[in-house]
Parts: C-alpha cells; sequence; structure tokens
C-alpha cells in the first residue's frame, strides 16, 4: 500500500521530490502557500548531477525543448576583457559524466515539473494552503493549514491534512520546526484534533 506524503511547499524543490515520490507509486499531496503555482527569478545553471536527476524524472526532452546548452564556460578578466580561463561543456561534458550541462530559466523548469506531476495518479496540487502547524501521532501525521482562498471567501480559514509523512521543500523547513510538536494520543483519526 502506498505510504500518502505531505509536501509542504511547492516550488523546484517540492515539485521535483513530489515528482520522485509520485513516480516511485506514493500519493503524493504538494500543498503550495502562494494563490497559483507559479516560479520567479531568472535562470539557473543546471550540471550534469542535477541534469542526470532530472532525466531520471522522465522530464528529459521537455527540459531540452526549453534549456539552453552552453558549449563553454568562460572567466574573463573585469579590468580587460581578457579570458582567463575556459571550461569545455557540451558534447565533452556529457560524454564524461553522462548528463549534460543546461541553463534554463526558473519558471521553465517549474513548469515541466507541474505538468509532470498534474499527468501523475495519486497527486494533488491544492493551492493557496499555508502549512501553520503539525502533529506527529502514533500512525499519522497532521498539518494545520491556512486557506488563504477561504479568507478571502470570508468563511472559516483553517483545515488540516494527515497522511503517512510530512515533507518540508526549502525555507519553510526551520520555522515550522519551532512549531512542530509530538502527540502520543490514542485516537488518531483526523477528526480528533
Amino acid at each position: 500500500m502506498p505510504a500518502h506524503l505531505l509536501m509542504a511547499g511547492g516550488g523546484i524543490g517540492g515539485l521535483a521530490a513530489g515528482l520522485a515520490l509520485a513516480r516511485r507509486g506514493q500519493r503524493v499531496d504538494v500543498l503550495e502557500q502562494a494563490n497559483a503555482f507559479s516560479e520567479i527569478g531568472a535562470g539557473i545553471q543546471l550540471g550534469p548531477t542535477a541534469t542526470r536527476r532530472l532525466q531520471a524524472l522522465g522530464v528529459r526532452d521537455a527540459l531540452s525543448s526549453v534549456a539552453a546548452r552552453p558549449e563553454s564556460l568562460v572567466i574573463s578578466s573585469a579590468d580587460s576583457g581578457a579570458e582567463l580561463a575556459r571550461m569545455p561543456l557540451g558534447e565533452s561534458i556529457e560524454r564524461r559524466y553522462g548528463a549534460p550541462y543546461l541553463c534554463v530559466h526558473r519558471a521553465d523548469l517549474h513548469g515541466i515539473l507541474l505538468a509532470a506531476l498534474r499527468d501523475m495518479a495519486g497527486v494533488a496540487l491544492p493551492h493557496g494552503m499555508r502549512v501553520t502547524d503539525g502533529v506527529a501521532r502514533d500512525v499519522a501525521v497532521c498539518v494545520a493549514m491556512h486557506d488563504s482562498r477561504a479568507q478571502l471567501r470570508r468563511t472559516p480559514n483553517d483545515s488540516a491534512a494527515c497522511g503517512d509523512v510530512r515533507i518540508n521543500s526549502r525555507a519553510i523547513a526551520w520555522r515550522e520546526r519551532r512549531n512542530w510538536r509530538s502527540s502520543s494520543a490514542t485516537n488518531t483519526s483526523p477528526a480528533s484534533g
């Protein structure tokens, strides 16, 4: 029986982790606090280790269609503009490490991962759900969420979700760790609070 995993955060890290777990047959809820799944920022450089992992997630073709594949990395003098060093990339780095070096816009990579997750069975992608607290019980993990969509409708705006494991992505982990508490309650149903 697959585990039910609660992923707090729908950025690149949360989506990639969710996709990896879903591809292994796990049930995954990616809880995003923003009102829509989106990524901001500029381009990112992906070395062979990262692109190999993305290939394992099944997004190689989609990534190749939007990523740039530089032939070399050049370091130049700020004063004179003279070339100080050059590292070959392109085909040579792919032959050496078994995966390419790519440059991609963050929003493109985020969109690729999100599209791949949307195609997976057993995946829920609720947005507007900020995880605010969590409780570990004997057989379940429950998280409290502030539902910003409910707040906009002026209805009660707190909800909860329970699963087998809670996974934090990125910086949310430290802030929530302060609030995390353990309970050995004998009644572990989601309604028990």
